[in-house]
């Protein structure tokens, strides 16, 4: 009798369902999960990886949009407003991985000097020739409380839309890569 009650248990502890256990476990780390990450951090993470793994999604960077801001200033060295010679500078380098369309989200000034005249034609040369080559162009421009803010004239027949930029205060995921955008 002892020894069919000490079998009966030796036999309970061998057949031990660990898959009880795992809702528990699963549960554990979840929560662990959420108190170390916040819910945009974890929501960019599973965003990326699907992208990236989704073989439905067909990724290429066809559509390209361009700001300039203080890293702008830094990656280019120089400062606002920038000359229509780095405009250029920017626009050859972009040309190189063909996109199919470009907006081009960045305020420009009328030419002050001979010189820069001479640059801002040679950008509408590569704007020109980007067009021609079968790619779409387009402007953005901002709205500032005055009126908006139009390319030259020189340059507006490449055509230009209000384009309002929308910038959280708090960074999304805190990692800067954008992965929301509005386009009209």
């Amino acid at each position: 009798m002892k020894n069919e009650n000490q079998n009966k248990q030796e036999g309970d502890k061998k057949s031990f369902d660990f898959s009880k256990i795992y809702p528990l476990f699963f549960t554990i780390i979840f929560v662990v999960l959420l108190f170390q990450y916040s819910f945009s951090t974890l929501e960019a993470i599973f965003f990326d990886l699907r992208v990236r793994t989704d073989f439905g999604i067909n990724y290429k960077d066809n559509v390209v949009l361009i700001t300039m801001d203080e890293e702008s200033d830094q990656f280019l060295g120089e400062n606002y407003p920038y000359t229509y010679a780095s405009h250029t500078r920017l626009f050859d380098k972009l040309k190189l991985d063909k996109p199919k369309v470009v907006g081009y989200l960045v305020s420009l000034l009328e030419p002050e000097s001979e010189r820069d005249q001479k640059h801002m034609l040679e950008f509408q040369n590569s704007l020109r020739e980007y067009t021609n080559s079968g790619g779409k162009f387009r402007f953005g421009t901002q709205m500032d409380k005055w009126n908006e803010q139009v390319p030259p004239r020189e340059l507006q027949k490449f055509g230009y839309s209000l384009a309002l930029m929308n910038i959280d205060n708090a960074a999304f995921a805190k990692d800067d890569v954008c992965r929301r955008a509005i386009l009209s």
